[in-house]
Formats: structure tokens, C-alpha cells, sequence
């Protein structure tokens, strides 16, 4: 076929024919062994468009050789078929197939842009990246470990971990294995002192993988109850089981990434308030570094350590306190809890209508524009339904229009 020949986008490309031509250069490559040895690579087009191609092993050697990485070629007569696997190096929904009978020619198209697709650290963070499609991530390292040599599958790999951040301050733990952690290590051995910005391509995103600790409370009873202090139903193994609001639970579970919401007003000026939800990006023994993803104070780092709580709740018969730390897990967060807050997307609950007047108003206002909003409200025999009831106190309005 002639070299002037027009030519196809990826985002074009179908699996009802094979007569497809296409303008590609190679950015990654690998080897996959999975019922056969074959050679997975990301191939992109000039406008940036990115797909999964394969071949097997014995297209390898002349794959390899003509078409190399980073060099522009023409890919004709090729198979289409729908991407699988769990992990997905690019968003198009098909994959190229390399057989004996694609042919593959040089051209002379030049463009050395790398088509990166930067993941953003705060979406990172946040949960919003889909984590079964590889990432491009750039920064600079920081916090570097040794070099490590561990056993995966009764097999020796070399392992690496380090952190990355971005020019705002945000920052991510990555993990590197194999020849990708030597090759970094050595470059930080070489330029010893010296900032080094790294970028990591086709990255697998991994959330709440860490070890969980466990934080568990010291309850007593307050020693100025005197009534109650010497009280022996009042042991500590009844204590643990108190829960009541604005206490933390005795036995506490965090990991890394975790969300989790402030019980208490520890300090105001740095953002640490009733209601304040951060994320958890380091355990210690007996405190934890979080970030702070609510508020003026977004983006800061912050340590809670353990401190002594006594409940508000006036309904219990004695005094009591509990040393803990002063936070609840927090993958959701009441109405009330929300009020104040700008989030870009909300999931509202509702498995019974809302009680109060002007709750309902509070839980949608949340969210800065009707397409991050998604409401689930349930019916009395708990399937989902359309509509939900608002309260509204009308003698309020009553009032208003007496006035006038």
C-alpha cells in the first residue's frame, strides 16, 4: 500500500474488519507470560490516542526490530478485539492483535511529544482515579528506603519505596520492583544530594493496601466522680463498650488513605475542628500524620496524637473518660456533618425522608453543580423510588408574610 495512503485514528479502529492502517509509535513495552509468552506495548497515534497491542512470541523478533520505541510507523491489517484483563494501560475499549500478517513500514512523520496523560495527585489522594486503569505520574522524590530483596511467590525480587510530590506540596507513596528499582536507587546514589524529579509510566494505583493498626482506648472513670470512681461495675471491660456520640470507638482501625472525621475541637487555627475530615497518610504507635481534604486548611498536614475525652452525653450516670484518638472512620458523613462544605460530587442517601426543616436543602447545596449529584432514596419497602419528601415548617413562611 502507498505510504500516502490516509490512515486511521485509533479512536476509529473496530473489531468488525482487519483492513485498518494506522500511524503509531511505541511508548512501553513488556513481556507477559500468561498461557504463552507474548509482548504487550502501548501504541499512540499523532493526536495522542492510545491502544493496547499484542503479539505473540514468535512475532517477537521482527515486531521488536520494526518497530521500535519511540519511532513512527505505519501498522496495517490487523485484528480488533475487546480489552480484557483486570488492569487496563489505556481508556479505548478495544486491543490490537500483531499477527504474521500485519505488516509494519518506517515513514517519515516526526513528533517526539510523549502523550503523557498526568494523573493529578489530588484526585490520587482523594479516590477519584479508577484503579484498574494504569496512570502517568510525575514528581520529585523524597523519604527514599533502601533498596529491599523479598520473597514473592517463592522468588527473589528486588523492591523499592519511596514518595513523590507535586509542585503544590501533595504527595504519594510508589513502589518500584525489579530493574525499575535498581535503576532508581542508582540514580539517586549518582546525584546524592541533588532534587530528582522522577516520572513513572503506566502505573498501577493501589488504595488502602497498607498494614491496619489498631488503636485501642484506656477507659476509667473520671476521678472526680466521686461517686462512681470506686464503683467495681465500672471496670474497664464495661467502659470499652460505651458508644456514644462525639466519643471515639475503643478499638480504632485505620490504614494509610483511610478517610476519617474529627470528633472533637482540637485547634481551630490549623483547621482541626468538630466536623474536619482528613485522610490518613501515616500510623505511628500512639498518634497519626493525616491530611486535611475539608476547609481553609485543604492540603495540610497535620498529627493527631492521643488525648482524653469525656463524652457530653448527659444521659449516662457517671463521668467517665477515654483516652483515644480523637477521630471516627469516615467513608460517609451525616447531613448535618456537611453543612458548610463545597464538595465537586456528592452521593446522597436517603433510606428514610429527611426530619428536620431545611435538610434537605443543606444535603444538595453541598455540591457545586447538578452533574456531581446522585441521590438514592428508598421507599418503605426499601427499593428505590423517585421522590422523597422535603420538610418544610410553613408557619416560618407564615410569619414572614405577617410581617410584610
Amino acid at each position: 500500500m502507498s505510504s500516502n495512503a490516509s490512515c486511521n485514528l485509533l479512536k476509529d479502529v473496530k473489531p468488525y474488519k482487519t483492513g485498518w492502517r494506522v500511524r503509531v509509535k511505541m511508548l512501553h513495552s513488556w513481556k507477559q507470560n500468561f498461557g504463552g509468552e507474548t509482548l504487550e506495548c502501548i501504541l499512540a497515534d499523532e493526536t495522542g490516542g492510545k491502544i493496547h497491542a499484542s503479539f505473540k512470541r514468535s512475532q517477537m523478533f521482527r515486531v521488536q526490530r520494526a518497530l521500535p520505541i519511540g519511532e513512527w510507523r505505519f501498522v496495517e491489517n490487523f485484528t480488533v478485539s475487546q480489552a480484557g484483563g483486570q488492569y487496563r494501560p489505556t481508556n479505548l475499549q478495544y486491543k490490537m492483535t500483531i499477527s504474521g500478517d500485519t505488516a509494519i513500514s518506517k515513514c517519515d512523520f516526526q513528533n517526539n511529544n510523549h502523550f503523557l496523560d498526568l494523573a493529578s495527585y489530588e484526585d490520587i489522594i482523594e479516590g477519584k482515579m479508577n484503579p484498574f486503569f494504569l496512570i502517568d505520574i510525575l514528581g520529585e522524590i523524597f523519604d527514599m528506603r533502601g533498596i529491599q530483596t523479598v520473597q514473592v511467590k517463592n522468588e527473589d525480587r528486588k523492591r523499592v519505596v519511596f514518595r513523590l510530590r507535586d509542585t503544590n506540596g501533595n504527595d504519594v507513596e510508589c513502589c518500584l520492583w525489579g530493574k525499575f528499582a535498581e535503576i532508581i536507587e542508582s540514580h539517586i546514589e549518582d546525584n546524592e544530594g541533588e532534587p530528582i524529579i522522577c516520572l513513572i509510566r503506566f502505573s498501577k494505583i493501589s488504595y488502602y493496601k497498607g498494614v491496619e493498626k489498631v488503636y485501642i482506648s484506656a477507659d476509667s472513670i473520671d476521678p472526680s466522680d466521686i461517686n462512681s470512681v470506686n464503683d467495681e461495675a465500672l471496670g474497664p471491660d464495661f467502659l470499652n463498650t460505651i458508644k456514644v456520640s462525639g466519643l471515639p470507638n475503643h478499638s480504632l482501625r485505620l490504614k494509610v488513605g483511610c478517610p476519617v472525621m474529627v470528633l472533637r475541637n482540637i485547634n481551630p487555627t490549623l483547621g482541626l475542628m468538630n466536623g474536619t475530615r482528613l485522610q490518613i497518610i501515616q500510623v505511628m504507635d500512639f498518634m497519626v500524620q493525616a491530611r486535611i481534604i475539608t476547609g481553609e486548611k485543604v492540603g495540610e498536614t497535620v498529627d493527631i496524637p492521643r488525648l482524653s475525652i469525656t463524652p457530653s452525653d448527659t444521659r449516662l450516670p457517671f463521668k467517665m473518660r477515654r483516652r483515644q484518638l480523637p477521630l471516627a472512620v469516615a467513608f460517609a458523613i451525616t447531613i448535618n456533618k456537611s453543612e458548610g462544605q463545597s464538595l465537586s460530587e456528592v452521593g446522597l442517601f436517603l433510606p428514610k425522608p429527611v426530619f428536620s426543616h431545611g435538610q434537605l436543602y443543606v444535603a444538595i447545596s453541598r455540591v457545586t453543580s447538578k452533574k456531581g449529584l446522585k441521590i438514592l432514596a428508598l421507599g418503605k419497602d426499601g427499593k428505590p423510588q423517585k421522590k422523597t419528601m422535603n420538610v418544610v415548617f410553613k408557619e416560618i413562611f407564615d410569619n414572614l408574610e405577617s410581617e410584610v
